[in-house]
């Protein structure tokens, strides 16, 4: 089943809306686009509510189906953001329960990663269904992918 019209993964969840301008790459931004259609102030970031149970329902029909789903994580967001650090912990919560999610967060922010990655990291062995990916479309952004690099996980993106 897939619930959203990207390509390349299964569904989207988003823990909570809103970003802001960090680079060339932002200029365009679909979910900036789409949050001012609906009259939402896009540079606040606001917590979600729905998605976090549906992650686990999620999760469980894909255990049922014996299968694994992609879920591009903060779509209309940055999972990384600094304003979403009082809200990360317990979306961590989330992903460690949701092993039959794979959870693929993309971010402009991947020298905020890091510092903030749950206590039990453990070099990404103990999330072995998070991949991370950062985005580097101008050469003035290409030093994200050696950020990148440096943080171990099961698998990286660009």
């Amino acid at each position: 089943m897939k619930d959203t019209p990207i390509g390349w993964c299964n569904h989207t969840i988003n823990f909570w809306l809103g970003c802001d301008h960090v680079s060339d790459e932002c200029l365009g931004c679909y979910a900036h686009v789409m949050m001012k259609g609906y009259g939402e102030n896009f540079g606040i970031l606001r917590l979600t509510q729905g998605p976090w149970l549906e992650a686990e329902l999620l999760n469980a029909r894909a255990e049922a189906r014996k299968t694994h789903e992609l879920v591009l994580t903060c779509s209309m967001s940055d999972f990384f953001h600094e304003q979403a650090d009082p809200w990360r912990e317990e979306a961590w919560d989330v992903i460690r329960r949701c092993q039959n999610l794979t959870w693929l967060i993309l971010t402009k922010r991947p020298e905020r990663i890091l510092d903030c990655l749950p206590a039990d990291w453990d070099g990404g062995r103990s999330f072995p269904n998070v991949w991370l990916g950062t985005t580097c479309g101008t050469p003035d952004t290409y030093n994200r992918v050696d950020l990148l690099r440096k943080i171990p996980c099961t698998l990286h993106f660009l």
